[in-house]
C-alpha cells in the first residue's frame, strides 16, 4: 500500500491509534528475528574490533511462499501414506 492509499482510507485518528500501538508492541512475533537480529549486531559491534559487522548478515531471509500443485500435493500424500503404513498398528 503506498502513502497515498493509506492516507484515503485512513483518517488522522485512525493513524495515530496505529503510531501508539507500535510504541507498544514494535514488530510482530512473526518478525521476532529482526529484535533478535538488532541485539545480535549490537553485540558483534560491541565485540569486534576494526570492521564492524553489517546489520544485513544478521537477519533470517523468510523463504519466499511456494504453491504446490495438486499433483506434488498427491506425491506427498502418498510419501506418507507408505511411510505410515510401515509402522506397527496401535493394536500391535
Amino acid at each position: 500500500m503506498t502513502v497515498r492509499e493509506m492516507l484515503s482510507r485512513m483518517d488522522s485518528h485512525e493513524f495515530a491509534e496505529w503510531m501508539a500501538f507500535t510504541t507498544l508492541e514494535p514488530l510482530p512475533e512473526d518478525r521476532a528475528d529482526i529484535r533478535a537480529a538488532m541485539i545480535a549486531h549490537t553485540m558483534a559491534c560491541m565485540w569486534t574490533s576494526g570492521e564492524k559487522p553489517k546489520f544485513e548478515n544478521f537477519l533470517i531471509v523468510k523463504p519466499p511462499k511456494t504453491t504446490q500443485t495438486i499433483a506434488e500435493q498427491m506425491g506427498m500424500a502418498g510419501m506418507v501414506n507408505s511411510a505410515m503404513s510401515s509402522l506397527p498398528s496401535a493394536e500391535e
